[in-house]
């Protein structure tokens, strides 16, 4: 209506107007504003609509990529964006990818109409979308299914990825390494163990990202694996995480190697050895619920955990003050051995809340071991130390 109002103002005040014309104009306009998604809309596209490269399930590689003569793939909107800087715009449909954006100019957007009507998939040993180093790269409402990783972001790469779907990657769902990222409303599941052993839902290297409701259910040996560098979660959700062909791990969040994670409304739930494993890291948590932690199921193993949380420094009691711990507001429900487990690291615990926990000490379920210094709620003191699976996990590649 706005556009009819300004073509309105634009013509001739003193003519006549044209019943019939002004109902067509409308109806012309309608057309125009229309888009190939489920609302009439264009999806996810923020950007004026008609500056982007159209993808369709009925176009043809032979068009310019315009509304009107859409491409058909998305190697050849890729090319097309790179020349002329514009924003790709994904219709319903499945579509193969394995796209990599090396040389992509700054701000690339990808786009589809969302994570139930596009998808895009992926080689079995590629990932489906590589931002391979590009800056301010924009991703949305699509669902990206199969793939080495979904969804690769390394280097100096920059990233904003919201409203996605991603679904039987066999390494990683999302592998951030290096960068930043800000991830937002994402569902990662089905993950399948690689040759590795892992099928991680999120795995990030070192750089910053920042996670806000995102969901990992089903992965394997880590529903989220962090190795260094800053992470924050907010509203994130980890459910599920299986163990490796030998019965090992399943953890729901690994951090190691000097991580440090910032924690707000985050929920593991039937993850199996630990909920949550920091190793040599440093946590900041509130409102954090861990519930149904499992024991591994490893049958040679003599190694019995099923933790809600661990913190260790993983190798010996000296200098605990090195990893900081601040537990805010938690909640455990459910644990085969322990609710918290405290090695060689400094914390303060406030307003935990800890039932049907299998191991407890003078009735406590929050342990401190291996010269831990730990303050706030009651914690007990074990002599002999409760063992750990001290595995520092591979990243994907």
């Amino acid at each position: 209506m706005t556009i009819l109002l300004a073509l309105l103002s634009c013509s001739d005040k003193d003519a006549p107007i044209d019943t019939v014309d002004t109902v067509d104009t409308v109806d012309s306009v309608e057309e125009q504003l229309q888009g190939p998604c489920a609302d009439q809309g264009w999806g996810f596209i923020t950007s004026d609509p008609a500056a982007a490269v159209h993808v369709r399930s009925d176009g043809s590689d032979d068009g310019d990529g315009s509304s009107d003569a859409p491409v058909a793939t998305l190697s050849k909107a890729l090319e097309i964006a790179v020349l002329e800087e514009r924003p790709i715009a994904v219709g319903p449909g499945s579509f193969e990818a394995s796209l990599s954006f090396f040389g992509a100019p700054d701000g690339l957007v990808l786009q589809g109409c969302s994570p139930q009507e596009t998808t895009l998939t992926g080689e079995a040993e590629l990932p489906v979308v590589d931002t391979n180093g590009a800056v301010d790269v924009t991703l949305a409402g699509f669902t990206a299914q199969g793939g080495l990783i979904s969804i690769k972001v390394w280097a100096d790469s920059t990233v904003d990825i919201s409203h996605i779907a991603i679904d039987g990657a066999t390494a990683a769902g999302i592998s951030h390494n290096g960068g930043y990222g800000v991830y937002s409303d994402i569902q990662i599941t089905g993950t399948v163990a690689s040759e590795q052993g892992y099928g991680y839902g999120f795995a990030m290297d070192g750089g910053g990202a920042e996670l806000f409701d995102l969901e990992v259910s089903d992965a394997t040996m880590a529903g989220i694996l962090v190795g260094g560098g800053e992470i924050q979660m907010l509203g994130v959700k980890v459910s599920g995480t299986q163990p490796d062909a030998e019965g090992l791990l399943g953890r729901g969040i690994q951090l190691q190697e000097y991580a440090n994670g910032v924690f707000a409304d985050v929920t593991l739930t039937n993850n199996a050895d630990a909920g949550l494993y920091a190793l040599r890291s440093a946590v900041t948590s509130t409102n954090l619920a861990i519930s149904g932690t499992k024991a591994g199921v490893c049958e040679d193993c003599e190694l019995q955990t099923g933790d809600a949380a661990v913190f260790s420094r993983g190798d010996s009691n000296v200098a605990p003050g090195t990893f900081q711990i601040a537990l805010t507001d938690s909640v455990i429900d459910g644990a085969d051995r322990t609710g918290f487990l405290f090695s060689g690291v400094t914390a303060e615990v406030t307003g935990t809340v800890a039932n049907d926990c299998g191991h407890l000490v003078d009735d406590k379920a929050l342990l401190s071991q291996d010269g831990a210094v730990v303050s706030g709620d009651e914690v007990a003191l074990l002599d002999t130390p409760l063992g750990t699976n001290l595995n520092l996990l591979p990243q994907p590649e």
